[in-house]
């Protein structure tokens, strides 16, 4: 089974209950219902894309919303919802798609009209898919690119980044173009991360505070939500950082064996 599946970019759980979906970089998505151990099948009538997937993401509350992001840097938008619409294109607003490859994008949670993009060049949108139009550029150091970022819970509007080339992480509201904080966490870029509810109790026992570490983001202004973000970095070491509090709850290295 695991052979089967060696050429394929990604595989994602559909909200729909006991779908999982996948693909190679030519497409079509297929589907697999799991729990009837049934042959996958392919997501509409599409038979593939003139340009390779890179990435996709179904809307994590809108059943039949799907983004699929290209290396050309266009976006493929399917909206079952609607009445099986499909719209593909460039984001209007946006910069010579020849100078952007996509790196990632992630449908934002509180809305079925929002995503954001990644890409290699350094930009990173906000976009509006109903129009395809971006309707914020982020402003990131010249040094800096992106390989992952997430919507955080709990803070509606509120993102992070990791950097690419330096384990950078970078708080973003969709209201403002720069990062409202910026944390380093190790020299080693990212690989992904993605951001998680923490159960304050639990974490007490296992962080040791700083009790300034709130008061300062209070003064500030920041508002930081009290989530973790897991790390994966791109040494192999992995992790848990308590946003809030700028502290590890665990850190590992990678160990060569």
């Amino acid at each position: 089974m695991f052979l089967m599946f060696m050429n394929y970019i990604t595989f994602l759980y559909s909200i729909i209950r006991d779908l999982l979906s996948f693909s190679t970089q030519a497409g079509p998505l297929q589907l697999w219902d799991y729990a009837e151990n049934s042959e996958p099948f392919p997501f509409r009538e599409d038979y593939g894309y003139p340009h390779a997937i890179i990435t996709y993401r179904w809307h994590p509350t809108v059943p039949g919303r799907l983004v699929v992001g290209h290396n050309d840097g266009k976006l493929t938008v399917y909206r079952e919802d609607l009445g099986k619409s499909r719209h593909s294109g460039f984001p209007e607003g946006g910069e010579d798609a020849e100078a952007h490859t996509l790196v990632t994008l992630e449908w934002d949670t509180c809305s079925p009209d929002y995503i954001l993009v990644a890409y290699l060049g350094g930009a990173l949108w906000l976009v509006d898919v109903n129009t395809m139009r971006v309707i914020t550029k982020y402003i990131l150091p010249v040094s800096a690119s992106i390989s992952t970022l997430a919507w955080l819970p709990d803070a509606p509007g509120m993102f992070v980044t990791g950097d690419a080339e330096k384990g950078i992480l970078r708080v973003w509201t969709v209201n403002k173009s720069t990062p409202m904080e910026t944390c380093v966490l190790k020299d080693t870029g990212f690989h992904v991360l993605c951001a998680t509810r923490v159960e304050r109790a639990s974490v007490m026992e296992k962080v040791h505070q700083d009790p300034n570490s709130d008061l300062t983001s209070e003064r500030k202004g920041l508002m930081v939500p009290n989530v973790a973000i897991v790390t994966l970095f791109k040494d192999g070491g992995v992790g848990l950082y308590h946003l809030r509090r700028k502290q590890w709850i665990f850190n590992r290295e990678h160990v060569s064996p």
